[in-house]
C-alpha cells in the first residue's frame, strides 16, 4: 500500500510539472541530509550528462535515412524514461535545447570555462592538495585555499587578476562545483585531539608521513626548524571553517 501511494504521489507530480522546466528527484535521507545547493548540483550534472548521451544518439539518428529517423521529441521522451527506469530518477529534456547542442552550441558550463580564475588542471591540483591536507589531519580553510589559489592565479595571469583575489564566496562555489570529492566542516579545539592522538601507532604514521614529504619536496636540513607543541601552531584553539 506505501509503494503504491508513493507511485501514485510520482506520477501526479509528474503530470503537474510536466510543463514547467524543473526536476523531480527521489533521495532517501541516510545520515545527513544533503543541502538544496547539492542536490541542485548533482541534478545539474545529471542533466548535463544525460544530455550528452542524447545528443550523441540524435546525431547518429541523423546519418540514417529520413524514413527511420527519431525526431528531437522522442529521443527526449526516450532517455528520459531511460534514465528513470536505472535510477529512479526523471529529468526533463527540452528538445530545443537538444537541437541547439546538436548545432554545435554549448552548455552554461562549458562557456564558462574560460571565465574561471584556474583551470581545470589547477583546480584537480587543488582538489588533491586538499584531500592530502585533510589525510594528514591539518585541513585548510577557506582563507588557507584562497591563498594558494590567489597564488596560482597571480603567477598565471599576472596584472589581469585582482589584486584582493578571488571573490568572498569563490571558495564556497569551488567546494561545491567538487562536492563529490571534498566537503564543508567546522573545525574545534585541539586539546581533546592532541590527548587522543598521543599513541604508538600515529607516532610511527606522523614519523613515516614526515619522511615522505622530506624525500619528496627535497627538503633541506638547513631549511628544518624544530618547535614544540606550543609554537608550532599560530592558530587551533578558534573554530574556523
Amino acid at each position: 500500500m506505501r509503494q503504491y501511494k508513493q507511485k501514485l504521489n510520482f506520477y501526479r507530480l509528474q503530470n503537474l510539472y510536466s510543463t514547467f522546466p524543473c526536476f523531480v528527484f527521489w533521495s532517501s535521507m541516510v545520515g545527513r541530509a544533503k543541502s538544496i545547493a547539492k542536490k541542485v548540483a548533482f541534478t545539474k550534472r545529471q542533466h548535463n550528462a544525460l544530455l550528452a548521451s542524447a545528443v550523441k544518439a540524435y546525431l547518429a539518428e541523423l546519418e540514417k535515412p529520413y524514413g527511420g529517423r527519431r525526431g528531437l521529441h522522442t529521443i527526449c521522451r526516450d532517455f528520459e524514461q531511460l534514465h528513470f527506469n536505472e535510477t529512479g530518477l526523471f529529468i526533463p529534456l527540452s528538445f530545443a535545447t537538444l537541437s541547439r547542442l546538436a548545432d554545435g552550441s554549448r552548455t552554461r558550463e562549458e562557456a564558462n570555462l574560460h571565465r574561471r580564475w584556474l583551470t581545470t588542471i589547477e583546480e584537480d591540483l587543488i582538489v588533491s592538495f586538499i584531500i592530502e591536507m585533510g589525510a594528514c589531519g591539518f585541513a585548510p580553510s577557506h582563507h588557507r585555499i584562497k591563498e594558494h589559489v590567489d597564488r596560482i592565479a597571480c603567477a598565471r595571469l599576472g596584472d589581469k587578476f585582482p589584486t584582493q583575489g578571488a571573490g568572498k564566496n569563490w571558495t564556497a562555489c569551488f567546494m561545491l562545483r567538487h562536492s563529490e570529492r571534498i566537503k564543508m566542516a567546522d573545525s574545534h579545539p585541539l586539546e581533546d585531539k592532541c590527548g587522543r592522538a598521543v599513541n604508538p601507532h600515529a607516532n610511527t604514521h606522523y614519523w613515516n608521513d614526515l619522511g615522505d614529504a622530506i624525500a619528496k619536496y627535497k627538503i633541506k636540513r638547513q631549511t628544518t626548524f624544530g618547535s614544540d607543541e606550543i609554537g608550532i601552531l599560530a592558530r587551533g584553539a578558534e573554530c574556523e571553517r
